[in-house]
């Protein structure tokens, strides 16, 4: 299928979860685009209709060009209007990349999510002498690399 016979979508993604398909998808041997189409098609099959999102769709601040074939394009519109007519696409979108994550990570996104942001305030504040900011900042990256590997690693062998 050429490029210019897909349907290109702007999605937002939650910046943890864009991470967690771009290490899947390089685990797999696949571009993220790929990844998520497979992950598309996989949520499609398990879950025709997605009756409630994940809560995590609050924050969607990783812009991504999502490029997929009109068949696929057309069966997630349909899915969404039967689920809730007021869901827009990229919820529908996001809500079912993130189902395809399994549900005990979701939980360890949010929390990321919620402990990046204290850290970014503490840092932010000015209030840490330089040899604790430097080793809050190495540990928050270290935490972040690690919880991104395994999740990546869970979502391939669960999907594989």
């Amino acid at each position: 299928m050429k490029q210019t016979d897909r349907y290109k979508y702007p999605a937002r993604l939650p910046k943890q979860l864009h991470g967690v398909i771009k290490a899947a998808g390089k685990l797999a041997d696949r571009s993220i685009n790929a990844q998520i189409t497979a992950m598309l098609r996989d949520s499609l099959d398990r879950f025709p209709v997605l009756q409630a999102l994940p809560a995590v769709l609050h924050k969607l601040d990783q812009p991504f060009g999502v490029r997929i074939d009109p068949a696929l394009q057309q069966s997630l519109v349909e899915a969404c209007e039967v689920a809730d007519p007021s869901r827009s696409f990229n919820q529908e979108l996001v809500g079912r990349l993130m189902v395809m994550v399994p549900t005990s990570h979701q939980a360890l996104i949010e929390s990321w999510d919620q402990l990046d942001q204290i850290l970014s305030d503490v840092v932010g504040s000015g209030h840490l002498a330089q040899y604790d900011l430097h080793d809050l900042r190495s540990r928050r990256e270290s935490f972040e690399w690690l919880l991104k590997h395994t999740l990546a690693v869970d979502a391939v062998s669960i999907h594989s």
